[in-house]
């Protein structure tokens, strides 16, 4: 199972697409990411290269939560028919 709550996943090429990034993009950027996944907070609008960046890494965090969501509620019923088969 999936720990979203518990931090945030940075895979190798988010840091390849940030690399060209200024330090402030970078930091905003990072920070943004934290609390879009752990505290829901929308992320701000991101201007040139962080822009870019942004729409790589926004939509994927999206879907691992989904993912992570959805397995949460397979275990939930697995454990409910289990538990009911008692």
């Amino acid at each position: 199972m999936s720990n979203t709550d518990k931090g945030v996943l940075i895979f190798n090429e988010w840091f390849d697409a940030m690399e060209n990034l200024s330090a402030n993009d970078f930091k905003t950027l990072m920070c943004a990411v934290y609390h879009y996944q752990i505290h829901g907070k929308k992320p701000p609008v991101f201007k040139g290269k962080a822009a870019f960046v942004a729409k790589i890494l926004f939509p994927y965090i999206d879907r691992r939560l989904a993912q992570s969501r959805a397995g949460k509620i397979s275990a939930e019923m697995r454990a409910e028919v289990s538990s009911d088969d008692r």
